[in-house]
C-alpha cells in the first residue's frame, strides 16, 4: 500500500517525538517545514513506486495499464483476446409456399435485428451464407409458416449481442416472400475484450502449465484456442472420469456450430452420425428426394449418447431412429443426406491434442463439450420511491444475467450471490424473499425449487431474460 505524504508527516512526527518530545514540530517551522515535510514529500513518490512495483511483481491488474499489460504478455508470445461475436441461428418463414420454379432467395449478409433487455438498443446480425425458402420448405403446425433456418453472426462484437429466444424479429429490408423473422434459440458466444486481470492470469497458467504432462499445462495448451471461453481438466482419478489409466479429459465451454451434410448410402433404421458433438438437434433435417424433414414430422428421432465413454467427444455415439414410417420411406432409397450442426471447437481441439507434434507421449487426451444448463428463478422485488419499476427489473435482469453467463465451469449459484447483485442494482429498495423458484431448467421436483444450485465440472450455466421471473 502506497503512504501518502500527509501519512507519512504523521509517522515521521510520531517518531521524532518519541525520541524527544521537546522538538518542536509545528508546521512553519524549520525542522518541520524543511527537514520532516520535505523527506515526506519524497518518500511519498518513492512509496508509490515502491507500492506499483510490488503490484506488478503479483500480476495485480490495479497496478497495470492496459498498454504496460500487454506489452508484458507480447513478450512471451501472448495477446489479449479480443471481443467475440454472438452467433446462432434465424428463421424466415411465409405464409405461403413457393413454387417448384421461384425459390425465395436470402443472401448471405441479410441484417436481422432485435433489441436488448431494456428495450432501447438495437442489435443486428448478419447472416453468414445464401438460404433458399424452396418448394419442399419444412411447414411449422405451431407458427402456421413454411420455414428455412440461416446462420447469423453479430455485426458488432460484445457480450451485448447474446440475446434470448424470439428477441430477434426484424429484417432491414423487406425480402419478397418472406413474412416474418424470429429466432428459435438464444444468441450466444458474444464476448467483451478479454480484461487485464484476465490476461494477466491466464500469463501465469502459461508459466505454471510449461510441462504439458500437468493440469496446468493441458489447460495453457487448450487455451491456446483463442474460442475456448473456460475449460476444466478431468484426470483419471476424478470421480467424473470416463476412462482408465492415462486418460485425460478436457471438457471446453466455447462454440462454434458447423453444418455438416452427411450422405447416406445404406439405409438402416439407426444411422450412427459420423461428425460430433452434435449441436441444436432441432435444427437437424433430413433430406430424401428433395423433401427436407425435421424432428417434428415424426419420421425420426435424435439419440444423443449419454452412456459411451466417448460422449460430448468428436467420437461420441449420437445417432438418429427412424420411426416405422420413417423407415418405409428410406428403407427402398439408393441414398439420402442427414443436415446438422456440430461444435467445430471440440474437433479443432482434438485434432490439435492429436497432431504428432504435439501428442503427449504419457498421456490420451480427449477433449468434449461441456454441457449448457439454463437456471430459472423468481422472486419480487420493491424499488426506491421514485424509481420506475419495470426499468427496475429490467437493470436487474440484465446484472443477473451478465453475473451467471460469466461464471467460471464448476461454480455453484447461491441465493446470497444473487440477492447481492439484485439488492446493489440501482432503484432495489429490497428483495421480497423467499424466492418462489431457484432451480435448473426443465427440473420438475418442487421442492428443489428453491435450494442453492450445485455446478459440476461438465456443466456451466446460463440464464436468459425470460427465465428471470420478477414481481
Amino acid at each position: 500500500m502506497a503512504y501518502t505524504k500527509d501519512t507519512l508527516l504523521e509517522l515521521a512526527k510520531k517518531v521524532i517525538s518519541l525520541r524527544n518530545n521537546n522538538v518542536d514540530l509545528t508546521t512553519g517551522t524549520v525542522l518541520s517545514d524543511v527537514g520532516v515535510d520535505a523527506t515526506a514529500q519524497v518518500l511519498e513518490s518513492i512509496s508509490s513506486d515502491v507500492d506499483r512495483i510490488v503490484g506488478q511483481q503479483r500480476l495485480d491488474a490495479a497496478y497495470f495499464t492496459d498498454e504496460e499489460a500487454d506489452l508484458l504478455v507480447q513478450v512471451f508470445g501472448i495477446t489479449r483476446n479480443r471481443a467475440t461475436k454472438a452467433s446462432g441461428f434465424i428463421t424466415f418463414a411465409s405464409n405461403t409456399l413457393p413454387s417448384v420454379s421461384s425459390p425465395v432467395y436470402i443472401p448471405a449478409g441479410t441484417i436481422v435485428y432485435g433489441t436488448a433487455d431494456n428495450g432501447d438498443t438495437q442489435i443486428s446480425f448478419s447472416t453468414t451464407s445464401d438460404v433458399y425458402l424452396t418448394s419442399s420448405a419444412t411447414y411449422n403446425t405451431t407458427t402456421g409458416y413454411y420455414e428455412t433456418v440461416a446462420s447469423i453472426e453479430a455485426v458488432l462484437p460484445g457480450s451485448q449481442s447474446n440475446l434470448g429466444i424470439g428477441y430477434i424479429n426484424n429484417l432491414s429490408s423487406s425480402i419478397s416472400g418472406i413474412s416474418a423473422v424470429y429466432n428459435k434459440n438464444a444468441i450466444t458466444n458474444g464476448s467483451d475484450i478479454e480484461s487485464t486481470q484476465d490476461l494477466l492470469n491466464r500469463f501465469v497458467l502459461m508459466w505454471r502449465g510449461r510441462n504439458r504432462n500437468t493440469e496446468p499445462g493441458i489447460l495453457a495448451w487448450t487455451y491456446t484456442n483463442p474460442l475456448v471461453e473456460d475449460a476444466v481438466v478431468i484426470g483419471p482419478d476424478s470421480e467424473y472420469s470416463l476412462r482408465g489409466p492415462g486418460a485425460v479429459d478436457v471438457y471446453v465451454r466455447g462454440t462454434t456450430a458447423t453444418q455438416y451434410v452427411q450422405t447416406v448410402t445404406t439405409p438402416s433404421r439407426e444411422i450412427l452420425l459420423i461428425t460430433g458433438p452434435v449441436i441444436d438437434p432441432e435444427l437437424m433435417y433430413v433430406t430424401l428426394n428433395g423433401t427436407s424433414y425435421t424432428q417434428d414430422d415424426n419420421i425420426f428421432v435424435y439419440v444423443k449418447d449419454e452412456s459411451s465413454i466417448y460422449q460430448s467427444s468428436s467420437d461420441a455415439l449420437d445417432k438418429i431412429v427412424f420411426t416405422d414410417t420413417g423407415y418405409e420411406l428410406i428403407k427402398n432409397l439408393t441414398s439420402f443426406t442427414i443436415t446438422y450442426y456440430y461444435n467445430s471447437v471440440v474437433v479443432n481441439l482434438q485434432r490439435m491434442f492429436d497432431t504428432d507434434e504435439g501428442r503427449l507421449i504419457t498421456g490420451d487426451i480427449l477433449a468434449r463439450n461441456t454441457e449448457r444448463t439454463n437456471i430459472v428463478m423468481e422472486f419480487g422485488i420493491v424499488p426506491q420511491t421514485g424509481y420506475d419499476k419495470q426499468t427496475t427489473i429490467n437493470l436487474v435482469r440484465t446484472n443477473i444475467q451478465n453475473y451467471v453467463n460469466t461464471l467460471p465451469m464448476n461454480t455453484p449459484i447461491r441465493q446470497s450471490d444473487i440477492i447481492a447483485i439484485i439488492e446493489s442494482t440501482d432503484g432495489v429498495s429490497y428483495t421480497e424473499l423467499p424466492f418462489l423458484q431457484f432451480h435448473k431448467y426443465g427440473e420438475d421436483d418442487e421442492n428443489k425449487w428453491v435450494a442453492d444450485i450445485d455446478a459440476t465440472p461438465l456443466t456451466y450455466f446460463r440464464v436468459v431474460a425470460e427465465d428471470i421471473i420478477i414481481g
